[in-house]
Order: C-alpha cells, then structure tokens, then sequence
C-alpha cells in the first residue's frame, strides 16, 4: 500500500524568513499573488497561535482543521523550536486509497491521531512550567495574532 508522506518539518527559523519577515506585498493588479499572500499570512497566523498555545500547555500533539483539511501537529520537546505536521486530505485520500478508505476516513485519522497523543502507559511525559518558560524565552515571536491578521486584510480586495 502506498502511503502519504511522513511528517514535514515548520522549524522557526524558516517561518520567519519566508512569512513574518516578508518584505513586499503584492499589488492589487496581481489578484491571485495577493490571494496566495494573504492565505500564506491566515495559515501562518494559524499555525503560529496553535503553536504558541501547545508550548504554553506543555503538549506534544495538537491540531488545526478547516473541516476539509486537518493540520496534526507534533512538538518534539528535544528540539521545540522545530514543529511537526502532517496535513490530511480525508476526501482526497480515501479516493486515492479506496482499499484501505477506512484508514484514510476524517474519523479514522482523527483515532489514530488520538491514540498516538495519548501514547503508551507510562509513556507520556509531562512539561513543567519551568521546561515550557524556558522554551518560550528562546524562541522568535510574531507580534501578531488571527484576529489581528484578518482586520488588516482589505475588504474584498485580497
């Protein structure tokens, strides 16, 4: 059976040279790279709060979901300034796998992915405040959320 790709790698220092630190702005005459600019800084905003909040909490695995598509996402605490994904398709993918649809249903994923965060007994470790404090001192901010992002996008004009 083919599978989909293993997780991709988000490490910090990439997100912030290709989106937070962008240094044009299409113009409006370019419709679809304005489009493709203000998608880019809704996800990265997305990611990026979803990202924050797993450190704040001290988790391994977390999630974003346009309903269509889902975002799992895993911190490695050896190494948390890199964050993990793998994004699903659950319609493409069980059209592509119609043998193994089961595996690639929105639900199916979902359990696996719940099974995995809950990990094996005794196998879940636990991130202290002082553990998630002194990640957060070392890594790069955005000083700009979600809501903040989506009042600065033009009215009918991305």
């Amino acid at each position: 059976m083919d599978c989909p790709a293993p997780p991709s790698r988000f490490a910090n220092d990439e997100h912030h040279k290709e989106l937070v630190n962008r240094k044009t702005k299409p113009t409006y005459v370019d419709v679809d790279a304005r489009f493709q600019y203000h998608a880019e800084r809704l996800t990265a905003a997305a990611i990026t709060q979803t990202y924050h909040n797993m450190i704040e909490g001290g988790l391994e695995y977390g999630l974003l979901t346009t309903g269509e598509a889902i975002v799992f996402l895993r911190i490695d605490w050896a190494e948390p300034e890199t964050l993990l994904y793998h994004l699903a398709e659950p319609t493409a993918e069980v059209q592509a796998y119609p043998d193994h649809a089961h595996l690639w249903t929105a639900v199916g994923q979902y359990l696996a992915f719940s099974l995995m965060a809950v990990g094996l007994p005794g196998q879940r470790k636990l991130h202290g405040q002082d553990e998630r404090h002194d990640v957060m001192k070392n890594l790069k901010t955005w000083l700009e959320d979600i809501e903040t992002t989506l009042r600065s996008l033009p009215d009918g004009k991305w």
